[in-house]
């Protein structure tokens, strides 16, 4: 099967995909070490060139990416409209749901002089924050659909 007719996302897209969740596990990891909420993270913690950086990667891969990219094979095979929906979109909210909690809990006193209690309470409160339940419902239907267009595509193709 040639790389134009295999289902999944194009390359770009799985791309700028990977670029924003190491963005996201960046951000939220951070807000949990530190035990504040995502919005104070993103709005005092965080350098303007940090969102300059993050949107010149996201756009640029587009006219960057022309092969395929070994990294955004999991991403490929989560949109495949082989895998059942249920598994891609629990692997979907792990995806957000755990880099906070394996990486700014435990490894929050790196970054953090806050004691593991506030850690704790700080991926408390990322969890249950309307930004994250947002963005996973956001990423859910995204996958949803995407799967929904490469199940179109091999069905029209084969």
């Amino acid at each position: 099967m040639s790389r134009h007719t295999r289902p999944g996302p194009p390359q770009y897209l799985a791309f700028a995909s990977l670029v924003l969740w190491c963005a996201w596990t960046w951000q939220s990891s951070a807000a949990t070490a530190r035990g504040i909420p995502l919005t104070e993270q993103l709005t005092d913690h965080t350098p303007l060139w940090w969102y300059a950086l993050l949107a010149a990667l996201a756009v640029a891969a587009s006219y960057v990416i022309r092969t395929p990219v070994p990294a955004t094979r999991p991403l490929e095979r989560l949109l495949s409209p082989t895998t059942p929906l249920p598994a891609a979109l629990t692997t979907t909210v792990l995806a957000l749901l755990l880099p906070p909690l394996l990486l700014g809990v435990p490894l929050g006193f790196l970054t953090s002089d806050a004691p593991l209690s506030t850690r704790w309470d700080g991926y408390a409160d990322l969890v249950t924050s309307p930004v994250t339940l947002g963005l996973c419902a956001a990423a859910c239907a995204t996958v949803t659909l995407l799967r929904r267009r490469a199940g179109r595509r091999v069905t029209a193709g084969g």
